[in-house]
């Protein structure tokens, strides 16, 4: 599964298929590779993250408020941290922080849950899923990059997305498709009455 997951993400950064900008893969590649002095972009963000630091020290449970990275001057290099982690703690401090980590950590609980209950039905495939799971895991490292909080559609389009996948995985019929319907409920007689068998 593991390795699987990897590939999946592996073809989802290479591929023509999938809409990921060259711009971001090659923002990604230069940060994990460590390429930050051929990359003025890169070190004018790590400045914006140790200036988003020093706003969440000052502001620690409920942040600095919305815009406030761009609007305190802070910002010394550029409007937001480029970083959707270190902007909500800046601007939402612990509480915003705590409530995005939930949202992101149910939604891929629930993908990975979905996948499970989709591959024990008999000719279940769990292709679909992997791919938005592959699509949601890029998602949030482009976020950790790029963008600000305004600017991650492709992460929250992702996230509706798997939440939709998991919403039809519970619920079947509304794909339209009927597969594997729920056992109906039996029900026993009411206490008290029971039932006697009549003879023919």
């Amino acid at each position: 599964m593991t390795l699987t997951l990897l590939l999946g993400v592996g073809v989802a950064l290479e591929s023509p298929i999938v809409p990921i900008p060259q711009q971001s893969r090659e923002r990604i590649q230069d940060f994990s590779l460590g390429k930050l002095d051929e990359d003025p972009s890169a070190n004018a963000r790590l400045e914006a993250w140790d200036d988003a630091g020093e706003l969440f020290q000052a502001h620690p449970l409920v942040g600095a408020g919305a815009g406030s990275f761009s609007v305190s001057g802070i910002g010394r290099f550029l409007r937001y941290p480029h970083n959707l982690v270190l902007e909500i703690s800046a601007e939402q401090g612990l509480v915003g922080l705590t409530l995005f980590t939930v949202l992101v950590v149910t939604v891929l609980t629930r993908l990975l849950s979905a996948c499970a209950a989709i591959r024990r039905l008999p000719g279940g495939d769990v292709t679909a899923p992997l791919i938005v799971l592959a699509l949601l895991l890029f998602s949030l490292v482009n976020a950790m990059v790029s963008g600000d909080l305004n600017d991650g559609r492709m992460l929250w389009l992702t996230l509706g997305v798997a939440l939709a996948v998991v919403a039809l995985v519970r619920d079947p019929q509304a794909a339209g498709e009927g597969v594997a319907p729920a056992a109906p409920r039996q029900t026993s007689p009411p206490r008290g009455r029971s039932e006697v068998p009549t003879e023919p």
